[in-house]
């Protein structure tokens, strides 16, 4: 094996509309959380919903496109690579996080209802 590639793909919807940090240096990220649905049948034979939250990133041009056009409930396609990071919070606990850093994304507008 020559390589191997830190690559994830998701598909799932906005949690909430992405929040958009401009700093000093003039770099841009867009953060919004991801949730993704599983359903399945549990031992008693039940079906089970169950739902995931993913925390995204996105830098530069792609920020400010996720700043305009990801709203709540939108549909979302996106693919990047996942990061690990850890800080110490304000009780000195050490803290652990994964986010998708992401560099392709493609949303899908809910629909508007329509009446007769």
């Amino acid at each position: 094996m020559s390589t191997m590639n830190n690559r994830v793909s998701l598909i799932g919807y906005a949690a909430v509309d992405a929040e958009v940090r401009t700093f000093e240096s003039g770099k841009t990220n867009a953060k919004f959380k991801l949730a993704t649905h599983d359903r399945y049948k549990n031992s008693e034979g039940e079906w089970q919903d169950e739902t995931q939250y993913h925390s995204l990133i996105s830098w530069g041009k792609l920020a400010e496109y996720v700043g305009d056009q990801v709203r709540k409930g939108d549909a979302v396609v996106v693919s990047g690579k996942l990061v690990n990071s850890s800080y110490t919070d304000a009780q000195e606990i050490k803290r652990y996080r994964t986010e998708v850093v992401v560099d392709e994304i493609q949303t899908f507008k809910k629909a508007s209802p329509v009446t007769a």
